[in-house]
């Protein structure tokens, strides 16, 4: 016999039945799908849509890779945020070096590239605004080298939004992307992470930092 709280509750499951099947399980979905480095971000911005000038440089180790860092800068440079960013022959606030044998990450796996963050001295962007940075491309044979141009130029612009604010996804966000099928940049390649681009989540965390 249905009691009054029993039919409100069947109404309760049937009517989260009927959303389901209508709209299915993004629904509910719980993105933007972008992490930060506990919203710290580089002090001197990332270019006030054009307003402001900054610079990235290529040091003379990783020249083989200009064109494929340049791509990766534009591509950023092409989304819908205050970035924008030029290269410069001397100095930058983003400087892009090439490395040998970066140590393992902490699973023991080969790192393809990492960043670094300055604020006179090296900081952990998890705790301090930072001034520049740098990217260093692992030179091991099983490092950057190893890859295609497309993940080349991906592990670049990863690296980038690293240098903007971005952090990799939480563990409970990892799984709703890759359960979804959504890619961000800030996935790195060992998570399934098939983009060589920014994408709209990416952007909305990037948004978020430098309103």
């Amino acid at each position: 016999m249905y009691t009054p709280r029993k039919l409100k509750a069947f109404r309760c499951m049937l009517f989260i039945s009927i959303v389901l099947m209508l709209y299915g399980s993004t629904a509910f979905a719980s993105g933007p799908y972008y992490n930060t480095f506990n919203r710290h971000v580089n002090s001197n911005g990332v270019g006030d849509w054009g307003n402001d000038t900054l610079y990235y440089h290529v040091n003379s180790s990783s020249t083989l890779y200009d064109a494929i860092i340049t791509k990766a800068v534009n591509s950023w440079n092409a989304t819908s945020t205050p970035i924008y960013y030029k290269k410069d022959l001397t100095d930058g606030l983003i400087e892009i070096y090439s490395v040998l044998n970066i140590p393992p990450a902490p699973d023991g796996s080969v790192e393809l590239a990492e960043t670094r963050f300055f604020h006179w001295l090296q900081v952990d962007p998890s705790s301090s605004n930072w001034f520049w940075t740098e990217i260093h491309t692992n030179q091991n044979s099983h490092g950057y080298p190893s890859l295609s141009t497309v993940n080349k130029q991906g592990t670049m612009a990863h690296e980038f939004g690293h240098s903007f604010g971005l952090a990799h996804l939480t563990s409970t966000q990892l799984s709703e992307v890759k359960s979804k099928g959504i890619q961000v940049i800030m996935l790195q390649i060992a998570q399934g992470r098939t983009t060589y681009l920014p994408q709209t989540d990416d952007c909305t965390g990037i948004n978020s930092l430098y309103p």
